[in-house]
């Protein structure tokens, strides 16, 4: 379910969106930070846009100080959120492949599941399936495989899904939470749509509970709100029909009645797998950036006068254009985003080769892009190979300003790279034009620089 919004209405994140490559080709985005024990979060479908979601669970009281004995991990379900959208919806087998998927890729062998709502079918199917990688269940406010089709609600998802959202939003929220509402209903109509939600639902039915508790092996978390909810629902009864089913589970009502995660939920989760460390055999440190990186940024030339020309509505939609190719161009090429900058982007390479290969599909589907859009889009882009200084999901040295520099010295439509990237690529098929040694701003000695021929 959705995290605390502070507040505050929030789109985009800072952390670095990763991709998992499945082997039938899906894109699998996730978000990891943290260091200690892996902890894995399952959510629900509609509460997985990952720009949306990442900033509600960062300004949740106490996050950063779960940040330094778990590391937590995030991601969107394939045909929800910003994993591959244009594929059907998963099946259970698929929901439960695309979590190993995203294991292996992040480097975790074993893992706690954190699931909450309706998604804690999906963690205990996998919790059945794959005991070996599973530590410990965290199951939070969950919704049983019979809720969400049925009643008034089911009929109100599959009549009006602008209605449903809404008044979904307003139940998670609580009723003393409804300012809030808004923020959610956002979070909901960003993460997926009708038919992709109720197909997950559907499925979600089809499970039987009671077959599938007593196959729990896992110390196993229930948490559950005191309090009734928006239209008088409580789920107290069904946590604890979940619990008495689980033989090593134990069952903790909080106070509240909001389904939003706030800080005495991670605090009992951060408690109760302190209280189970000993039960995972290894603990996964995240992925680095450290050691030799290709660091490449984008440019959008002519953000201004896009926005002066169009207007702020159709200059949105424009830009909204722009940040997809370039995030499936990212996808496509293995590219770590570290983070967006309004008119552009940073990213990182294991390798200058993935690199350049990135920046050169980035040009070809802009250019492809200009021949069939009334308002063409030119990006410039640069790119430096070195050793940055990793902090807070972000990078830093003289390695990201190099690149940066050169960026800023491209013509629209244009790639430079650094003299350390050409050496890199060398033999490798890129056709590299020297355009000499130029000087960056602030720094003493001039950089040899390249262009990449790509039309």
């Amino acid at each position: 379910m959705a995290a605390s919004t502070g507040g505050e209405r929030f789109q985009f994140t800072r952390t670095p969106i990763r991709y998992a490559r499945t082997p039938d080709g899906v894109n699998l985005a996730y978000l990891s930070k943290g260091t200690g024990i892996p902890a894995v979060i399952v959510g629900d479908p509609l509460f997985t846009h990952l720009e949306h979601y990442w900033p509600m669970w960062e300004a949740i009281p106490g996050v950063e100080e779960l940040y330094r004995d778990i590391r937590v991990l995030f991601y969107s379900p394939r045909g929800f959120g910003l994993s591959d959208r244009n594929v059907p919806p998963p099946s259970v087998p698929e929901r439960i492949a695309d979590i190993n998927h995203i294991l292996d890729h992040a480097g975790i062998e074993r893992t706690a599941l954190l699931a909450s709502g309706n998604a804690g079918i999906t963690a205990l199917l996998f919790a059945a399936t794959h005991p070996d990688r599973v530590s410990v269940l965290v199951l939070y406010m969950f919704w049983s495989n019979r809720v969400g089709l049925a009643g008034g609600l089911g009929q109100l998802l599959e009549s009006n899904w602008d209605l449903y959202t809404v008044l979904l939003a307003q139940i998670v929220a609580g009723r003393y939470r409804a300012n809030e509402g808004n923020a959610i209903t956002e979070l909901l109509n960003a993460s997926g749509n009708q038919q992709s939600y109720i197909h997950w639902l559907q499925q979600n039915a089809r499970v039987e509970l009671a077959e599938l508790l007593p196959q729990i092996e896992a110390p196993t978390l229930v948490l559950c709100r005191q309090e009734r909810l928006v239209g008088n629902i409580s789920p107290i009864d069904g946590a604890r029909r979940l619990a008495g089913g689980i033989r090593n589970a134990s069952l903790q009502l909080l106070p509240g009645d909001s389904y939003i995660i706030d800080e005495s939920v991670l605090h009992a989760c951060q408690t109760f797998l302190q209280e189970h460390e000993g039960s995972t055999p290894s603990e996964a440190e995240p992925e680095t950036q450290g050691g030799l990186r290709t660091i490449l940024f984008t440019d959008l030339q002519g953000h201004v006068r896009i926005v002066q020309r169009l207007g702020d509505e159709a200059a949105l939609v424009v830009m909204r254009d722009h940040e997809r190719i370039t995030r499936q161009a990212l996808q496509e090429h293995h590219g770590d985003e570290v983070k967006a900058l309004g008119d552009g982007f940073m990213a990182s390479f294991a390798s200058a080769r993935e690199g350049v290969e990135c920046a050169v599909a980035l040009l070809r589907a802009f250019d492809a892009y200009n021949k069939t859009s009334s308002y063409p889009l030119y990006v410039r882009v640069g790119i430096n190979a070195g050793e940055p200084i990793a902090e807070d999901d972000d990078l830093f040295g003289t390695a990201v300003i190099t690149a940066s520099r050169i960026a800023g010295l491209a013509e629209g439509s244009e790639i430079l790279v650094s003299g350390v990237v050409a050496d890199l690529v060398e033999g490798q098929g890129f056709e590299l034009c020297d355009r000499g040694r130029v000087r960056l701003r602030g720094f003493d000695d001039p950089v040899q620089v390249y262009s990449v021929e790509w039309q």
